[in-house]
């Protein structure tokens, strides 16, 4: 019996969680591709906006992968343009000739994945339902005021439980609390 797409699709991604860049490089992108195809058998909705989701994902997981490979690959012809560069201006300025400008290297922009900026949270860790209800309705912490302290004690409370007594019909006893 064949499997489905999906169960592909998860081998492929589990696959590429355990493996060396390269590998995971190219399970990523067949994990996208099974998600792609599970996403053709589909009539729902939410499942094809999930599977679209979910095949994104996976290419720009490879993507990401790719990028340190093609970084050492753009250093390694950086530093032959350079070498390259340095000989002409060397060879023409002992020829006495003006050097000829070279293009500086083109760096691509660095996702934003990668970037190392890590932003601190300015309010303190809280994980309260009535906190988060209050800051998606736009309450700020300090319009919310002080905790009050509650209304009930431990302590004991004033009164006197062996009062008189009377029976009732049942035989159950009811006391009266004298004040």
């Amino acid at each position: 019996m064949e499997e489905s797409p999906l169960t592909k699709a998860h081998d492929h991604a589990r696959a590429a969680a355990n493996a060396s860049t390269t590998v995971a490089i190219n399970e990523h992108t067949l994990a996208a591709g099974e998600f792609a195809n599970a996403a053709q058998s589909t009539t729902s909705i939410e499942a094809l906006r999930t599977l679209k989701l979910l095949e994104e994902h996976h290419l720009r997981l490879s993507e990401l992968l790719k990028l340190p490979v093609r970084r050492l690959e753009r250093t390694e012809s950086d530093e032959k343009q350079a070498n390259t560069a340095t000989e002409i201006t060397n060879d023409a300025t002992s020829k006495g000739e003006q050097p000829a400008a070279v293009p500086p290297a083109k760096t691509g922009p660095v996702p934003s994945l990668l970037q190392s900026k890590r932003y601190q949270a300015a309010r303190p860790m809280t994980s309260s339902i009535a906190s988060n209800l209050a800051s998606a309705r736009g309450i700020k912490a300090r319009d919310r005021g002080q905790l009050v302290p509650p209304s009930v004690s431990n302590d004991q409370a004033p009164g006197n439980l062996e009062g008189s007594s009377s029976s009732s019909s049942d035989g159950d006893r009811v006391y009266s609390i004298d004040l």
